[in-house]
C-alpha cells in the first residue's frame, strides 16, 4: 500500500497549481506593451498559427500602405486597416486618415468633419 501524502503537501501543491493558473491567465489576457512581442512570437513562431489570410478580399485593385505591422488597403470608396500581427481587419470610409505615431500600441483613425 502506497503511503498517503501529508495534508500540508497536498495544500501546497494546490496553491502552486492555482498560482500557475493565475499567472497563465494574466499572461494571456494582458495588453502590456512589453508582453505583446512575446505573445506574438509564441503565437506565430512557436505555435505556428497564421494571421489573416486574404486581407484584400472584397476590395478591387487595393493599394497597400504599411503602418508598422499594419497595412491600409484603399479603393475609391473604402479603406481597410489590416493588423497582421494581431489578426484583425476593419473597413472604414475612403476619406479616413491614419496616424501611426503611437504604434504598435494604438492605431488612430479619423477624418474631416
Amino acid at each position: 500500500m502506497k503511503p498517503k501524502k501529508p495534508l500540508w503537501l497536498r495544500i501546497l501543491l494546490i496553491v502552486l497549481l492555482l498560482g500557475l493558473a493565475a499567472c497563465a491567465w494574466e499572461f494571456a489576457s494582458s495588453q502590456n506593451p512589453y508582453l505583446l512581442p512575446v505573445k506574438r512570437a509564441l503565437k506565430y513562431d512557436v505555435l505556428h498559427l497564421s494571421p489573416l489570410r486574404d486581407p484584400a478580399r472584397g476590395l478591387t485593385d487595393p493599394a497597400a500602405e504599411v503602418l508598422s505591422g499594419r497595412a491600409v488597403y484603399a479603393t475609391a470608396d473604402t479603406k481597410r486597416l489590416v493588423n497582421y500581427l494581431d489578426g484583425y481587419s476593419i473597413d472604414l470610409p475612403a476619406d479616413t486618415l491614419f496616424d501611426s505615431t503611437l504604434a504598435p500600441l494604438v492605431a488612430l483613425a479619423g477624418g474631416e468633419v
